[in-house]
């Protein structure tokens, strides 16, 4: 049986994959469109008006199902593509996290999964 601290656990390791596939899908997007993947503020890539997350528009899976597929500004068709990569990016790590949890090692491998995670993200756009 879970305790309620491995509930949490497992809900902000499920929600920080879900941003690890966001911005899987977003250095996808703007490879795909020869966008810079650093410095250049999130947005819709046919208005190109900035998202934000006061706007409530850089929510994985959230806005998605909120806005159902759609740009809050423009309104076109933003691909299941998106919610897709966020999911399977929020599985993946809830996946590792049982299998952890299975070892008896979840709290300290979650912790160094997140280290790891922001060390490669910071890696990754200094390129």
């Amino acid at each position: 049986m879970f305790d309620l601290l491995e509930i949490g656990l497992l809900v902000t390791m499920f929600l920080w994959g879900s941003l690890v596939g966001s911005y899987a899908i977003t250095v996808q997007t703007r490879v795909k469109a020869h966008e810079k993947i650093r410095g250049v503020p999130s947005h819709c890539m046919h208005c190109g008006k900035v998202l934000t997350l006061r706007g409530n528009d850089l929510w994985p899976i959230f806005t998605y199902l909120i806005r159902r597929g759609n740009c809050k500004y423009c309104g076109i068709n933003i691909g299941s593509s998106t919610l897709v990569y966020e999911v399977s990016g929020g599985l993946v790590i809830l996946i590792i996290c049982l299998l952890l949890r299975a070892w008896g090692v979840l709290e300290v491998s979650c912790f160094a999964l997140l280290i790891l995670g922001m060390a490669v993200e910071r890696t990754f756009l200094r390129i």
